[in-house]
């Protein structure tokens, strides 16, 4: 209904002159804008003009090319994903129309707007990636302005007096890598509540001497030079500090006690030593000769990159609603035991901790542990509560590039990673997985023998005869190995599924495709495991509609799968993209009824090898009842039928 109310509206536009687009009240054809702006034919009767960038040639506009389009008060040239630029100007633009309310033009192509133009009823503001250096001189009035958008001008060179824009809410400016000081002007509005100068690497101060009143989130990620910082706000939720130079802050930073989220990585500079250590930081922060004491009772998120993490429990005991920890390039050898004290902590993440050692019992509520680039890390010493955790599937690991870990702290990520495969049992079954997707990575360099199709060399073509007339749900796990890659930034893994449905005289070929998370690069060769709920429910649902179809019965299915490794390095400009050779891949088809008794063998020596963990044995208990083997459950008939031996790659990795 929404697509035909939609065509009528259109419809109407276009009635309104239908041999002249420049005569109606909207354009949002690309062919009917690029006519119109290449022969300059717009008149007094647009009032909007919508234009996707990427579906027009280059376009050379004339300076005068919006002057007859007086009451023109929607202007969007857009270009998402793309810094190309399709519409240039051999002249700067003599001309805007002053009732613009909003004007978005990413690619600007001009280094300034035009000096006649005025921007008392402009509402919104957005210029990504454009060539502009300034944009206008002196004071406008701004009343109605209620946001500004220039990320990506990488030639902005300061912004003009926004003293009038009283009501300004929002300013991104991430990445204007030229921009150098932030006129005062901003720093004085009230109404401000988001300020974005991430990656603005010629910012060297920022300062303002009267705390604002609505401020709630600011962020100078990466701003490198940035060495003078003394804005407060007392409605700040979110300050994110990382990668900057700044040595001291302000004492009144988190009075009221509303900061949720403060971000410090990489602020190597910034002095915290204290005579009692400092808990992530913030239970006291030095500043010259005072100690500042932060309030944070309601912080719930702490992305800390500092050099100590040592607190006594009275200081943890500070942190009651800390829910996610971020610890970056930390030199300790091992974590304070008294981190087991933030009995609201979720998540916990170590990245390039070269040092780290060992983990120590951590509190009962935590969801999920991750570990990058933690090459010493030897150990987990985890209590018989958190293996209990593990047992119920209640807490996830991720140990990446962790080639040092002992044998007892495998035998538990082993359990665990069968715990990640019993999470897809719900998606099989109901087809409503909560995420939709399963994915565990960890060491090693074989795809599991439980996987019955497995290969050197792609695709994997599996028959779906045997699955034409089945009432329950099936799908895939797909499996690949990722190779060693210390030298790329980033993975991701893709699977393509080409269904091939073959009738008597023709095929028809439909393509699927899953997408992995992106993970960091891998120092040694790890095992990637996906059920992807999404990706298996389109084939199911297609094969079913193909078969309500097939009157002369004489349908034979069959579906191909290729298994990609994607890597990406560099940023921007230099971005660079490929693919990584394959070493192996597998493909599982599941199939619900029969894969619960599968899986209830799975979770029986789950829970004997954590009962034997909890125990302190690094190896089965001599009682434990262990299977023989497994079978893989097979559909009733056809060519899904495969005995699979045991998951001794799984249990011992």
């Amino acid at each position: 209904m929404h697509d035909l109310i939609q065509e009528m509206a259109w419809e109407l536009v276009r009635e309104e002159s239908k041999e002249e687009p420049g005569k109606r009240s909207r354009l949002w054809d690309s062919n009917d804008v690029y006519e119109v702006l290449k022969y300059n034919t717009g008149t007094k009767s647009i009032k909007g003009i919508a234009l996707d960038m990427s579906k027009i040639k280059d376009l050379p506009l004339s300076s005068e090319v919006f002057a007859r389009m007086r009451k023109l008060k929607f202007l969007i040239f857009y270009n998402f994903g793309s810094d190309e630029f399709r519409l240039y100007l051999p002249q700067e633009l003599k001309y805007l129309p002053n009732e613009l309310k909003l004007l978005q033009w990413d690619n600007f192509p001009s280094k300034s707007l035009p000096s006649t133009f005025s921007a008392e009823k402009l509402v919104s503001f957005e210029m990504r990636n454009s060539q502009v250096r300034m944009l206008w001189h002196g004071k406008q009035n701004l009343v109605n302005l209620r946001k500004i958008d220039l990320t990506e001008s990488y030639n902005l060179m300061e912004l003009p007096d926004l003293s009038e824009a009283l009501n300004l809410q929002e300013v991104y400016l991430l990445n204007c890598t030229s921009l150098r000081d932030l006129h005062p002007s901003i720093l004085s509005l009230h109404k401000l509540e988001i300020l974005r100068l991430d990656w603005c690497e010629a910012l060297t101060c920022l300062r303002c001497d009267i705390p604002l009143r609505s401020l709630c989130e600011l962020s100078l990620y990466d701003c490198s030079r940035l060495t003078v910082f003394s804005v407060t706000s007392e409605n700040l939720r979110r300050l994110n500090l990382a990668g900057t130079a700044v040595t001291e802050l302000p004492l009144s930073i988190t009075s009221p006690g509303k900061l949720e989220t403060f971000s410090l990585v990489e602020g190597r500079r910034l002095d915290t030593r204290s005579s009692s250590g400092d808990l992530m930081h913030l239970g006291k922060i030095h500043t010259g000769d005072n100690y500042m004491h932060l309030d944070v009772s309601n912080l719930r998120f702490l992305n800390d990159g500092l050099r100590s993490l040592e607190a006594s429990p009275h200081e943890t005991s500070m942190f009651s609603s800390l829910a996610v920890l971020l610890i970056v390039g930390t030199e300790l050898r091992s974590l304070p035991a008294s981190i087991k004290h933030l009995f609201r902590l979720r998540y916990l993440r170590f990245d390039s901790s070269k040092r780290l050692q060992s983990v120590p019992d951590l509190p009962s509520s935590l969801g999920q542990l991750i570990a990058i680039d933690c090459p010493s890390l030897e150990t987990l010493h985890f209590s018989s509560t958190t293996s209990r955790l593990v047992k119920e599937n209640k807490i996830r690991f991720d140990f990446q590039n962790c080639a040092k870990l002992d044998e007892h702290s495998f035998k538990l990520i082993g359990s665990n990673v069968m715990g990640e495969i019993i999470k897809s049992v719900p998606a099989i079954e109901k087809c409503c997985f909560s995420n939709g997707k399963v994915e565990v990575i960890y060491l090693g360099s074989s795809v599991p023998e439980w996987f019955p199709h497995r290969t050197t060399q792609a695709p994997i073509t599996i028959d779906l005869y045997s699955a034409l007339h089945c009432s329950e749900n099936w799908g895939f796990f797909y499996c690949v190995i990722v190779p060693e890659s210390p030298s790329i930034e980033w993975i991701r893994v893709e699977c393509e599924a080409c269904l091939e449905i073959c009738y008597v005289d023709w095929d028809l070929t439909y393509k699927y495709y899953s997408l992995s998370e992106r993970h960091d690069h891998f120092t040694s060769d790890h095992v990637f495991i996906c059920y992807d709920e999404s990706f298996c429910s389109e084939i199911r649902e297609k094969l079913k509609k193909s078969v309500a179809d097939d009157q002369s019965n004489t349908l034979k299915p069959k579906v191909s799968f290729n298994i990609w490794v994607h890597y990406g390095s560099g940023e921007f400009h230099n971005r660079q993209e490929g693919s990584l050779d394959m070493k192996e891949c597998g493909v599982c088809p599941t199939y619900a009824s029969e894969y619960r008794s599968f899986i209830e063998q799975m979770d029986l020596q789950l829970k004997s090898k954590t009962d034997a963990i909890e125990m302190g044995h690094g190896s089965s208990s001599k009682n434990e009842q262990r299977p023989e083997g497994f079978v893989f459950p097979p559909l009733p008939r056809g060519t899904w039928k495969h005995e699979i031996k045991g998951l001794g790659d799984i249990l011992s990795l």
